[in-house]
């Protein structure tokens, strides 16, 4: 499988330039003329080799249905028109790629849609027509007509795994591809398919995450170059990452590095590498004020590691600030946590791990959310997880014990988020984990199938609570045993803004 020709053609590659008359310099028909031999010869490398492979592999239902879309066919209409394109070796190379673009099959007309951009603007700056307004026009349509495209392949079963399968160069193709047409948002405006940019993101973004786990590949523009690490040695460690302090473009970061428990381990690395992937293109589009934003990837400082680049947060987590600052202002910061995870939802992202030491606080002392290790979409199923792979006194009943909710799997939700958010509430007003009576986490996870939940907090000195009514209301709501029965990050925003609206008027 990979990407194929649609049906055999012959293989037509122009002549090697020569050049006429007595000048050694090119005319502008040999420049353009030699830039296409050069694509020409780069496809037939690269697919000609693949077409006794193809016999009997093609799904001919599923390739009619992409009879209708051709790739850039608009701008290399725009180019057979141009005055100095007129030469007779540049319209039959032209007629060329017309041919070869229409013979392949629609994972493969994705994937070769990178290098025959490059190559049109390419020739169309040697004609002198790069800024020609009409060729600007077509070039949009034609992008739109990939997006098109890549929706049609993302909701046909067969096409999609037909695109998973790729690996190597391909697959790197294939992934630039999708992260540029999901940056630029173009989206052809027809009857037949969605019509809106939100719902091409909805297609193609779970598209391009699966692609990147399964291939290991990583959009190119994601990678930064200048990142210098300015401590030897990690500053902070979590359970799947250490952390270094650098400096980028004048500013501090922060450097992510994957820990790698068997380094001798090609499974290791492969879980490792799927596992970064999967982090990288979560965190990579995300824009809040309360969650931490990606700077980039770094693939330099260590050399057989890849480490995801953020801002450095000086006054480390919430946990800390609160410690070191006092609780006067804690309500107000979890109000920026609940905003900041239902975000993540909207998004369609579900963050998996949240509890205190996974919240910083940037330098005005805003909350901010980080550490998408095990981060998932939730559109994405996952094969299998345990109560281990996480943090046991933050999760709901469902992670430790799916039977005791009626489902048969583990799986990370919306619905548990917001019990962990529950739980990151107790944790930072008592400025303690929940159960922070109980020292064993398997004695914590019987309470909590039991029913039992942490206790409301308190001052030792006092008796009297630390956590307001509304708040307190809120939290056991997002405590809720069934998890289709606790209400929604959207309506917990909802509930304290209600609240603060009673407190301070508004």
């Amino acid at each position: 499988m990979g990407y194929l020709p649609r049906r055999q053609i012959s293989w037509i590659t122009p002549e090697p330039t020569r050049l006429r008359g007595y000048s050694s310099t090119p005319s502008v028909a040999d420049r353009a003329h030699s830039k296409f031999v050069d694509w020409l010869s780069k496809f037939d490398a690269q697919t000609k080799e693949r077409v006794a492979s193809s016999e009997g592999k093609v799904n001919e239902e599923s390739e009619s249905q992409f009879l209708d879309i051709e790739v850039y066919s608009r701008h290399i209409a725009s180019l057979s028109q141009a005055r100095d394109a007129q030469d007779p070796r540049l319209q039959a190379d032209l007629n060329t790629l017309t041919q070869l673009t229409s013979s392949l099959d629609s994972v493969s007309k994705l994937v070769q849609s990178k290098d025959l951009r490059a190559t049109l603007l390419h020739v169309s700056s040697i004609l002198g027509i790069s800024s020609d307004q009409y060729l600007r026009a077509a070039l949009e349509k034609d992008d739109a007509d990939l997006s098109r495209l890549l929706m049609r392949i993302a909701c046909i079963e067969s096409e999609k795994r037909k695109l998973l399968e790729l690996k190597g160069e391909t697959a790197q193709l294939a992934v630039d591809i999708i992260q540029d047409l999901l940056d630029k948002e173009s989206l052809p405006n027809t009857s037949d398919v969605v019509s809106t940019a939100s719902l091409l993101h909805l297609v193609a973004r779970p598209l391009l995450v699966k692609l990147s786990e399964s291939s290991g590949m990583l959009p190119a523009s994601l990678f930064i170059h200048g990142v210098r690490r300015t401590d030897q040695d990690a500053l902070f460690g979590g359970a799947f990452g250490d952390i270094y302090r650098a400096m980028y473009k004048g500013r501090q970061v922060a450097l992510k590095r994957m820990r790698v428990f068997q380094p001798d381990s090609e499974l290791e690395w492969q879980k490792l590498r799927r596992r970064f992937c999967r982090e990288a293109m979560l965190w990579q589009r995300l824009q809040h004020p309360f969650v931490l934003s990606f700077t980039g990837i770094d693939a330099e400082t260590f050399p057989t590691f890849l480490c995801i680049v953020s801002p450095w947060m000086k006054n480390g987590t919430l946990v800390k600030h609160l410690a070191e600052n006092g609780k006067a202002g804690v309500e107000l910061r979890l109000f920026e946590v609940a905003q900041g995870l239902a975000y993540l939802h909207s998004e369609g992202i579900v963050h998996g791990d949240l509890r205190g030491s996974n919240i910083l606080v940037d330098d005005d002392w805003h909350a901010r959310l980080a550490d998408f290790g095990l981060s998932v979409l939730s559109s994405v199923p996952l094969t299998h997880t345990t109560y281990r792979s996480g943090s046991t006194r933050w999760m709901g009943p469902e992670l430790l014990f799916p039977q005791s909710c009626g489902l048969d799997s583990y799986r990370r939700t919306f619905a548990s988020d917001v019990y962990s958010f529950g739980s990151v509430c107790v944790e930072l007003v008592q400025g303690q984990p929940p159960f922070c009576e109980i020292k064993e986490d398997m004695a914590v996870v019987l309470r909590v199938l039991e029913g039992y939940r942490s206790p409301r907090p308190c001052d030792p000195a006092t008796g009297q609570p630390l956590i307001s009514h509304a708040l307190w209301a809120i939290v056991e709501r997002c405590w809720t045993h069934d998890p289709a029965q606790r209400p929604s990050m959207a309506r917990v925003v909802e509930m304290m803004q209600e609240s603060r609206n009673a407190r301070f008027g508004g």
